[in-house]
């Protein structure tokens, strides 16, 4: 396995499963580390988690900014990675089981989504993305290694 990526995989008792995948992103975003240079590497595993936050009630407008930054600042690169399409789509999920393409039980539900509530786009500037540095408060790091010990976990 790539050791930037950790896969957490979840079956249901149909056999079948659910994926997300978790990256370093610091280090997924630090161009220095890649001969071809993507803003945007990686990005769309950022996404789905905050899209969980919507989707279970979080606030979307913050967020919403924060990407938009991103996008205007590498509309090119954007382009090229489809986020822009990546967003409206996520943005158009009606339900934690249509974004996951299974079905979670009520339990299963309220642990992820308190566990994505508290998370936010915040660190992501372009700044950043270019640099690679990782300027993540440390609210957002535990936040972030919550939600995804909670996807392990289910």
């Amino acid at each position: 396995m790539d050791e930037l990526e950790q896969v957490f995989e979840r079956k249901d008792s149909k056999g079948t499963g659910v994926v997300i995948r978790r990256r370093d992103f610091g280090r997924a975003f630090a161009g220095a580390e890649y001969s071809n240079y993507e803003p945007f590497f990686g990005f769309e595993f950022v996404l789905t988690p905050i899209a969980v936050k919507w989707v279970s009630g979080g606030e979307r407008d913050k967020d919403l900014a924060q990407v938009q930054r991103l996008i205007d600042a590498f509309p090119e690169e954007a382009k090229a990675a489809e986020i822009p399409s990546h967003l409206v789509a996520l943005q158009n999920v009606g339900t934690l089981s249509a974004l996951l393409g299974t079905t979670i039980n009520a339990g299963n539900t309220k642990k992820l989504c308190s566990a994505a509530l508290p998370l936010n786009l915040d660190w992501a500037s372009p700044e950043d993305l270019v640099s690679g540095a990782n300027t993540m408060a440390p609210h957002q790091e535990k936040a972030w290694a919550v939600f995804y010990e909670t996807v392990e976990s289910l």
